[in-house]
């Protein structure tokens, strides 16, 4: 991924130089959606929260210990992965589990915060701005950057319409409130008796956290099985995709209005089980399909023709060949994947 044409361009010039070769676009594709494996935990709870930091390598060490301490402290189970960016940083995500349904969920996203102290503590910076993080604004980028990217803002956006409320976007009333929040969690980066009382009173178990929702609610929405998807690689619509079509059948169940046209859509499925095979929150998805096509077929009836249509348009896709033969599939197992 790159953020401009100089730099795709010199990152070509560089392969074509180390006499590289590129892989499929599948490929790159699942390697970076891969980079989501750690919402995985996302299968035994209904929400999960953390911070994303770049940290120097050399004080790495000390980071885990200190998080593996505060995990101590207050009771949440943390989970850290480090991705190399080079030869002296890393970038460190951070997560734990929480429930939004909950009012310990606001404190929790106050321990966030205590995370990004610990990781700036240890020398780091965030990976990230966005609205939660604008507190920490000044310790990514300094006092000239940030004249510089609000002028260029306004210059662009002279209406303050894209982005509202986020890094650059001025509102005071989000910023105030949200600085406010990062102080409160000030004394949760230094243990003491009151804040562990708090929070180890309401640590989670994961085996009640997995019976506590619906798989519907599990899906990390990192959209793994977007591009694995054979009817996804037809026209382009995730409302076929896995994400999509949970998304419908929640619709569904919760008895909300979802049109004909819409709904027809959950049939446009091989049942390959790619999607459930690439699920970072390792989903049952098979037995969901079948369950949410129930729904829609008692209530609109079967699309036969629109099914047909679109098995025939999937078997003749180039694209979708070159899928098959990118995951090795053999010959005679393919046909089997067409009985939808």
């Amino acid at each position: 991924m790159f953020e401009g044409n100089s730099q795709d361009e010199a990152f070509l010039n560089l392969v074509k130089n180390k006499e590289g070769i590129l892989a499929e676009d599948y490929l790159t594709s699942f390697l970076w959606n891969e980079r989501f494996f750690p919402f995985s935990i996302k299968h035994f709870y209904p929400s999960i929260l953390g911070c994303e930091n770049i940290l120097p390598i050399k004080n790495l060490n000390q980071y885990m210990k200190n998080t593996r301490e505060f995990s101590e402290n207050y009771g949440v189970q943390l989970s850290t992965e480090a991705t190399l960016i080079n030869n002296r940083e890393a970038v460190l995500f951070t997560i734990f589990p929480s429930e939004s349904k909950k009012l310990t969920h606001f404190l929790h996203l106050l321990l966030t915060y205590s995370l990004n102290r610990i990781a700036l503590s240890s020398g780091g910076k965030p990976y990230g701005i966005g609205t939660w993080n604008l507190p920490l604004l000044n310790k990514k980028f300094s006092e000239e950057e940030i004249r510089k990217y609000r002028s260029f803002k306004k210059e662009v956006d002279p209406m303050n319409l894209i982005n509202y409320g986020k890094s650059f976007s001025v509102d005071k009333k989000i910023t105030y409130l949200l600085k406010s929040a990062y102080l409160l969690s000030y004394p949760f980066s230094i243990p003491n008796t009151f804040t562990k009382y708090l929070s180890k009173n309401h640590n989670h178990n994961s085996r009640k956290a997995k019976n506590s929702f619906s798989e519907t609610d599990a899906c990390a929405n990192c959209g793994a099985c977007t591009i694995i998807c054979p009817a996804y690689l037809k026209d382009r619509n995730e409302i076929v995709t896995a994400k999509g079509k949970l998304f419908l059948l929640k619709q569904l169940l919760n008895g909300n209005f979802v049109p004909k046209q819409i709904a027809e859509n959950v049939f446009l499925c091989l049942h390959c089980k790619l999607c459930e095979n690439v699920c970072q929150s390792k989903l049952k998805l098979s037995p969901l399909w079948d369950k949410l096509e129930s729904i829609v077929e008692n209530k609109f009836g079967r699309p036969e023709e629109k099914i047909d249509e679109f098995v025939k348009q999937i078997e003749s896709s180039q694209e979708y060949i070159r899928l098959l033969d990118l995951l090795s599939i053999p010959e005679n197992n393919r046909k089997e994947m067409h009985n939808v």
